[in-house]
């Protein structure tokens, strides 16, 4: 006896229990499945990356000079790996322009001709580690092998460009009417590989960047305000004084103001000119009597005149700005 339960009833709880973890564990354990995967000789990558790219050449054109113009599309020299797209797009792009298609060359009085320069796609990659090494038999007896791939970063590139003409001709007189030009397109697909992990696939034919299938949250960085803070003024209480100017007395000067301005105004005394003005207090370390630590006397009483040089008022004094500073003996 077991908590007052007799040798049946302890069996028959037993037997319950043991039935209901031997179903469990093979609900678990059981499981089989298959896929049957197949792939077409070109990828679907390769694909995308080529209509990508005419599309945009395509987007490039406008088709609007030819308007409500009855126009017959020759298709003879349009020779490209994806002929079929080619074609229908060109047509699409016409009739949305208001281009009125026809079917026979008879019923048009314009002829448009398409050419494909190129379309195709280019690939290159990069790697920073140990290449995929073979080893030749050199010696008898001892096996030949393939040292694998041991790559720290890898990145391997597919790109694709398109190159597309078009241009319309009077069918009566033969004459030129309307010529798009040359326009090219492109496209890219980008795989990284990092420590062997991967492939982080980006590119043009992706809106975000993918992590070994797995779709990778777009991170955008928000622009922190800086804020600008305003010039401290003066004290209103402190006299203001103003620094005497070449050719005037000291009542005719102008009084500095507490608020530097932009000065924009050449013709200033204090840039050689004229008139007078107000510049920005801009502390340029100017040639001295006692020199400059990282200018030489070169242009002594040459500075001063000089219209594309900022000066302060401070670095004037109580000289003239037309008066050459005398050097030391």
């Amino acid at each position: 006896m077991l908590f007052g339960m007799d040798a049946r009833t302890l069996s028959l709880m037993t037997k319950t229990y043991v039935t209901s973890a031997l179903i469990c564990c093979g609900l678990v354990m059981m499981g089989c499945g298959t896929v049957r995967n197949t792939n077409t000789p070109r990828s679907g990558t390769e694909q995308m990356l080529l209509s990508s790219s005419f599309d945009e050449a395509l987007r490039r054109i406008d088709f609007s000079p030819l308007a409500n113009a009855p126009v017959y599309f020759e298709t003879k020299n349009i020779e490209a790996i994806d002929k079929g797209w080619v074609i229908s797009s060109i047509r699409e792009a016409m009739l949305v322009r208001g281009v009125r298609l026809m079917e026979k060359s008879e019923q048009a009085v314009v002829i448009v001709e398409a050419r494909v320069g190129a379309l195709g796609t280019d690939d290159f990659s990069f790697l920073i580690g140990i290449p995929q090494i073979t080893v030749p038999a050199t010696i008898t007896g001892m096996p030949m092998g393939t040292i694998p791939e041991i790559a720290l970063m890898k990145k391997a590139d597919q790109k694709a460009l398109s190159k597309l003409a078009i241009f319309a001709y009077d069918k009566a007189s033969g004459g030129v009417v309307w010529t798009s030009g040359t326009s090219t397109g492109f496209a890219n697909s980008k795989n990284l590989f990092i420590g062997g992990l991967g492939p982080i696939q980006s590119g043009t034919h992706k809106k975000n960047p993918e992590f070994m299938g797995v779709v990778l949250p777009q991170m955008t960085v928000q622009p922190v305000p800086i804020p600008i803070l305003p010039w401290p003024e003066k004290n209103p209480t402190t006299p203001k004084k103003s620094s005497p100017k070449a050719g005037k007395s000291d009542s005719e000067a102008p009084a500095s103001t507490s608020k530097p301005m932009i000065h924009n105004n050449l013709n200033s005394p204090e840039l050689g000119g004229q008139e007078p003005g107000t510049v920005v207090p801009i502390p340029i370390p100017l040639p001295t009597a006692g020199g400059s630590p990282f200018s030489m006397r070169l242009f002594n009483g040459f500075a001063p005149k000089d219209k594309g040089l900022v000066q302060s008022k401070t670095s004037i004094g109580s000289k003239p700005a037309t008066q050459p500073e005398q050097p030391q003996k």
